[in-house]
């Protein structure tokens, strides 16, 4: 459950781990394969698992690690390198995406959507742009 930002139970020193990354990619991998079946999907959206992705530190480190660092991704060419904190925020979208098509009947999770939409609006309109040439 995530409680005020952070998964309830998880000691700070894991949190904070320089290796963090790394660990929310497994944590979000396994959140994926957990919302591909309905049942899962409710359990994560029953424990507000859009919100944690929207307001939790996850939200924090990505914003802060990833900010500069996308656009040394995008505009890097041929030799693009994803950063840790890039594919984090690749695992996020992914999450989002596999509990919409689950629960795109229930109007509370589109609300959800809708709000983690909002709260990435710049990063979103920024990659758009650039991968599109809009």
């Amino acid at each position: 459950r995530w409680v005020g930002g952070d998964i309830e139970g998880m000691p700070e020193q894991v949190q904070g781990h320089k290796e963090a990354g790394l660990d929310a990619i497994a944590a979000l991998q396994l959140i994926v394969e957990v919302a591909k079946r309905e049942q899962g999907a409710q359990l994560l959206n029953s424990n507000s698992i859009m919100t944690f992705l929207r307001q939790g530190r996850l939200h924090t480190r990505v914003t802060r690690h990833d900010a500069h660092q996308l656009r040394y991704y995008v505009a890097s060419g041929a030799a693009r390198h994803r950063n840790r904190w890039h594919q984090v925020w690749c695992h996020a979208l992914q999450t989002s995406h596999v509990l919409t098509v689950q629960l795109s009947h229930l109007d509370s999770h589109m609300s959800e959507l809708v709000a983690f939409a909002v709260t990435y609006t710049d990063r979103l309109t920024r990659v758009l742009t650039v991968t599109c040439d809009l």
